[in-house]
């Protein structure tokens, strides 16, 4: 099957949702963010195969839109859903939010502070005690970075010189990159950082 034009074994692992309107809304009901985040997973999660598969892809195809666009609605989705259940356990335990703070994934599914947050310490225990908070953002980095990942190849294949530019950025890359997510006040940030 193609993806955009480009025949890939991605397809074969994606668990994708179809969206329906009106579901982002019913999500962010407070008091409800972890029941809701968990499902939230469970509808946007990446698999090895997934019965659902052809029919997810044979309803993007008929409607026109792309695998990246589907992708980007489950980050979309699952985004909302971890703030919205991040801010509300960050809240219960009094934790201030006026600091920056920054979370990245240490090991697969488990959160850590990765900034020097004066609460660091208390925001790392409620980490550790919601594991569902890790599996979402584990969801969300691993989509991510196949959208981005879809994103280089359609660059690489639709500019003059595309694969030799491909080459120079992949001589430069210094070492792995990491994902993080980055909180201040009613603002989030999620984007992929350089390790050093």
């Amino acid at each position: 099957m193609t993806v955009d034009g480009i025949a890939n074994n991605i397809n074969l692992m994606m668990n994708l949702s179809a969206t329906r309107e009106g579901e982002a809304s019913s999500r962010a009901t407070a008091g409800a963010e972890t029941a809701n985040l968990g499902s939230i997973i469970d509808e946007a999660r990446l698999s090895s195969l997934s019965p659902r598969l052809r029919n997810v892809l044979g309803q993007i195809s008929e409607q026109g839109g792309s695998a990246i666009e589907a992708l980007e609605n489950n980050v979309s989705s699952l985004q909302g859903g971890f703030i919205s259940t991040l801010h509300a356990k960050l809240e219960e335990a009094g934790i201030d939010l006026s600091e920056k703070l920054t979370l990245r994934l240490d090991e697969p599914s488990q959160l850590v502070v990765a900034s020097s947050h004066p609460q660091a310490e208390a925001v790392q225990k409620i980490l550790d005690a919601s594991p569902e908070l890790g599996e979402a953002f584990g969801e969300i980095a691993s989509q991510s970075e196949i959208i981005r990942d879809i994103g280089n190849i359609q660059r690489v294949l639709s500019t003059r010189g595309g694969v030799a530019q491909y080459a120079q950025e992949d001589a430069r890359d210094t070492g792995p990159s990491s994902y993080q997510v980055s909180l201040k006040g009613a603002m989030s940030h999620f984007c992929f950082t350089r390790n050093s």
